[in-house]
């Protein structure tokens, strides 16, 4: 079964920090000191389940966009999460950047140290697990990261930057 989402192991190579297109360009939508403190609590709700290995917990915050609709992961997909990340072993986490585009396309991403020695300021060690919260009638909800999912589009294609 696959897993939605984005999971990626850093090299132990400390690397420099470049600004990308997307981090310049306006979000098409406002955001409200609400909507940005409802995505805050959400996410640092999730980094704490996903820090003290609740994953069950972690699992039932996320959901999928289908046909414009919000819907919660199915139970295979919170079993395949939940079977996923129990495997790894997590030391600590902490938010790494927080970018909002739209409605549907939105990048949060938290950084995961699965290393006993790693170091999550040197990116030693670490993983990340890359959040998109969708927000729907006003209620924000938390999904994995999929490029592909129903109103995602791919800021980091070369052919999407040069049309902006």
């Amino acid at each position: 079964m696959a897993l939605c989402g984005v999971l990626t192991v850093s090299s132990c190579k400390k690397k420099q920090y470049t600004p990308k297109e997307e981090f310049l360009r306006p979000a098409t939508m406002q955001y409200s000191k609400a909507d940005t403190s409802n995505i805050d609590a959400l996410v640092n709700q999730y980094a704490a389940y996903i820090k003290n290995k609740d994953f069950k917990n972690a699992a039932e915050m996320l959901y999928e966009v289908h046909n414009d609709s919000v819907k919660p992961l199915s139970k295979e997909k919170k079993l395949g999460f939940i079977n996923a990340y129990s495997h790894m072993p997590i030391y600590a986490s902490r938010l790494n950047s927080f970018t909002l585009r739209s409605d549907k396309n939105n990048q949060i991403d938290i950084l995961v140290q699965i290393i006993k020695n790693g170091d999550l300021d040197k990116g030693i060690g670490v993983t990340t697990i890359s959040l998109n919260p969708v927000t729907k009638k006003g209620k924000w909800y938390l999904t994995l990261l999929d490029k592909n999912a129903e109103g995602v589009e791919d800021v980091y294609d070369p052919d999407k930057q040069n049309s902006h």
